[in-house]
């Protein structure tokens, strides 16, 4: 109604001009300027009308701000190590959207690293997002709608699933269950890892893990339905689903590998050829042996193997071992496997010595697993007397590693044999290569073994005694036969135990316990072979207890400082309830008595509780119950005296200024002459009350400690609520000693209405056109 009156007088005056342009006579003149003033007068009432008017309008708050001008609307979940390359320029997008407002301090450079991750984690931490630092659907879309007002864009290559909803009724949320999963290393002979990765709502986190040498387990919980994919320190990953069936998980630990180099001896320069291959990892290192640089072999992203031909001079004679392993950069805990190794004689020119030759190989041609074999490399050197031999052997079942064997001491006459042992694991047809070395050469030979996989292993499991008490052992025994692995499970704990013969293991369980004993012939393949279990039950039960709990370490004792009340303290030698009365009624009994605040079911044995104290002697009684009902039937004293407050004279408030506006700071001075304490307080009452009122008078600061000051200033705030109020200097913390007290008052400031201007310009606004029209009149007459 305001702006309608005030464009309405605007409108006279745009219209004064083409009323006098369009007059063609000074009557017609005079009859359409009195016209005006007539519309002056109604101007005028509508003006008082208006000021009521104005008072009813609401107050606007700010406009919102606009829209960005750029929509940023990605197309790609995105994390860390991403690239503009790989995701069409999201990257930069993203940071762009960042810096701007105030989350990353660096120009775009369209790679996803560190401090783009802590961005992103401040960025969904301000929206109440999972903080992981990836930027995926959820976060996508909060950007977007913060700078386009859109609903997200689907993840291009990995679009999320649309979940169908019902009109009216609310999503079945998936219920949450656990299940355990087992990864399984193959061929492991050292601890491996295992991750298992769940998709969220915003991005993957790991979120279960376990390690071991043959296996682990690892405990999962999660909403039913859910996919897990598992990955470790080795080759191959693997996909669970949350649905309450424990499930496994196989990984290939072992590299099925061979390394050679021809030739194996002469004289120097030597160039040798390295021929090798491979089955795990992409990334190789090839050490000469020789202190020279090593060579870099790699595999292409997706192969399933890797073949080496690689070539290197050796210039001086010696004896060299040549190595072909992992490079520990490619593996997430930075463990090496080694391949397969070489020897390399080198010798002058003029050398004499004959290489060795590999006469036969004493040795089982068959093995049950399990089974410690025994071989004999019988060896010569061709009319060499005293010439030094070097033996080896790869068994062809560790996969990643040739086994080099101690080197022959300096003989004085041939060492014609030398003797290994080695226990296959698992059933098949191996094929150990033994070599035998000197610095002429090398001869190798192979012999072909059989293991027999043995069948369903056999094992007892007993436990002595079956029932204890609280505090007391028993002891597990077992006993196993045909088995290659075996693990004893107890809740949710899980250890390796040796695969064959007796074995036991003192237990001292917290709470009746299920053990369970299993194990199994695995037959290398990836996958679990025959098992057999069995479970006993250790069960823990209640000992009669007829002893009271005995107290002790009752506090305070001796002389306190003055206060009104303290914690009084004491300790049980077993888990017990106290309680107390005062010392003017002993030989209480126990449940006449008052509960300790820390009153505690438990298995508490430390006791507290706040009492009130009078200046002087105190003295209080406690009793106490076990958990087994024992009552003590006797007063245990705590006793104590406590100081009487030294009242100061002459102590003095001050204020600047009798009155203050709400909330405004009032700086309060003081001294006192007399005896201080650091809990001296000042506080602001209102006229008519002995306290604070409730919600501190609209404000949260209206007291202060002294701090055991003689004299100084402090800031307190006004009460936000008009009125008459006192300022009082109590004594050490209580509120019944008084020693100082002074007034002041809370009154608002009178303000001037932004109406009264709005009322006050419309009338100037009026009389400056009707002086304007009048003289106008006047003129024309």
């Amino acid at each position: 109604m305001l702006k309608r009156t005030a464009l309405a007088g605007l409108g006279l005056v745009l219209l004064v001009t083409p009323l006098l342009a369009s007059a063609d006579t000074l009557s017609d003149l005079q009859a359409q300027v009195s016209a005006l003033l007539a519309q002056i007068n109604q101007l005028k009432s509508a003006q008082s009308t208006t000021a009521t008017q104005v008072s009813t309008f609401p107050n606007q708050g700010d406009l919102p701000p606009s829209a960005p001008s750029t929509c940023v609307d990605l197309q790609n979940n995105i994390g860390y190590r991403s690239t503009d390359f790989k995701t069409g320029g999201d990257v930069s997008e993203l940071q762009d959207f960042l810096q701007t407002n105030g989350y990353l301090n660096t120009e775009p450079t369209g790679f996803y690293g560190q401090m783009t991750v802590n961005a992103i984690k401040s960025y969904q931490t301000g929206l109440s997002l999972n903080p992981t630092g990836y930027t995926g659907p959820l976060t996508r879309g909060k950007i977007k709608d913060a700078t386009c007002g859109g609903a997200t864009t689907p993840a291009q290559p990995t679009p999320q699933p649309t979940q169908p909803t019902t009109s009216g009724t609310s999503p079945v949320r998936p219920s949450t269950v656990s299940e355990q999963v087992k990864c399984v290393f193959n061929g492991a002979t050292t601890e491996r890892k295992c991750y298992g990765t769940m998709r969220l709502a915003d991005d993957f986190q790991f979120q279960f893990s376990c390690s071991g040498v043959a296996s682990c387990v690892a405990n999962v919980k999660g909403s039913k339905g859910n996919s897990i994919t598992w990955r470790s320190d080795c080759v191959g990953s693997a996909n669970t689903t949350i649905d309450g069936n424990n499930e496994s998980a196989s990984f290939s630990c072992g590299i099925a590998s061979s390394f050679t180099a021809s030739p194996a001896s002469g004289s120097a320069p030597l160039k040798v050829a390295f021929f090798g291959t491979a089955s795990v990892g992409i990334h190789y290192i090839l050490d000469f042996g020789d202190g020279s640089t090593p060579a870099f072999v790699a595999c292409a992203e997706g192969c399933t193997s890797l073949n080496v031909n690689e070539s290197h001079v050796y210039t001086a004679p010696g004896s060299y071992v040549a190595t072909l392993k992992t490079n520990p950069e490619q593996y997430q805990d930075g463990h090496v496997d080694t391949v397969g190794t070489a020897t390399i004689i080198v010798t002058n020119s003029n050398s004499n010595v004959s290489a060795p030759v590999v006469k036969g190989i004493e040795g089982p041609a068959s093995l049950n697993a399990g089974q410690t074999g025994t071989w004999t490399v019988i060896a010569s050197v061709p009319n060499q007397a005293g010439a030094q031999l070097r033996y080896s052997v790869q068994w062809s079942d560790e996969g990643s590693s040739l086994i080099p064997m101690a080197s022959s001491p300096v003989q004085t006459s041939i060492q014609t044999s030398a003797t290994f042992t080695h226990i296959y694991k698992y059933n098949g047809v191996y094929k150990p290569k033994f070599t035998v070395s000197n610095s002429a050469g090398s001869a190798s030979a192979e012999m072909a073994v059989t293991v027999t996989f043995v069948g369903t292993p056999t094992l007892t499991l007993t436990a002595n005694p079956t029932t204890i008490t609280a505090g007391q052992s028993a002891t597990l025994s077992w006993k196993i036969a045909d088995a290659n692995r075996c693990v004893l499970q107890y809740g949710a704990s899980e250890e390796s135990v040796p695969p064959s013969g007796s074995a036991s293991k003192t237990v001292s369980p917290l709470q009746t316990t299920s053990y369970k004993l299993w194990c199994a012939n695995d037959p290398g393949t990836g996958k679990d072979g025959p098992s057999a279990s069995q479970a006993v039950t250790v069960t823990l039960v209640s000992a009669t207890d007829t002893t009271q709990p005995v107290r002790s370490s009752g506090s305070p004792t001796g002389i306190t400082p003055p206060v009104s009340s303290l914690t009084l303290s004491l300790q049980t030698n077993e888990p017990a309830r106290c309680k107390y009365v005062n010392g003017s009624y002993p030989n209480t009994s126990y449940w006449g008595m008052n509960d300790f605040s820390s009153w505690n079911f438990n298995n508490s044995t430390d006791h507290s509780t706040t009492v009130n104290v009078q200046s002087g002697a105190n003295t209080f009684y406690v009793r106490c119950m076990d958990n087994a009902g024992n009552i003590n039937t006797d007063d245990y004293p705590i006793s104590f005296t406590v100081q009487q407050v030294a009242i100061a004279v002459g102590v003095q408030l001050a204020l600047p200024k009798p009155v203050f506006t709400p909330g405004e700071a009032i700086h309060v001075t003081w001294s006192n002459p007399g005896t201080t304490y650091p809990k001296d307080w000042v506080t602001v009452v209102k006229n008519g009350e002995a306290w604070p009122s409730a919600g501190n008078n609209g404000v949260d600061k209206t007291w202060v400690y002294t701090d055991g000051l003689s004299s100084g200033t402090k800031t307190l705030i006004a009460p936000t609520t008009p009125g008459n109020y006192q300022l009082v200097y109590y004594v050490n913390d209580t509120a019944d000693k008084e020693l100082a007290r002074t007034s002041f008052t809370v009154q608002s400031s009178p303000t001037t209405s932004s109406d009264d201007t709005r009322r006050a310009n419309l009338a100037s606004s009026a009389t400056a056109l009707e002086s304007a029209l009048k003289s106008l009149l006047q003129r024309l007459r």
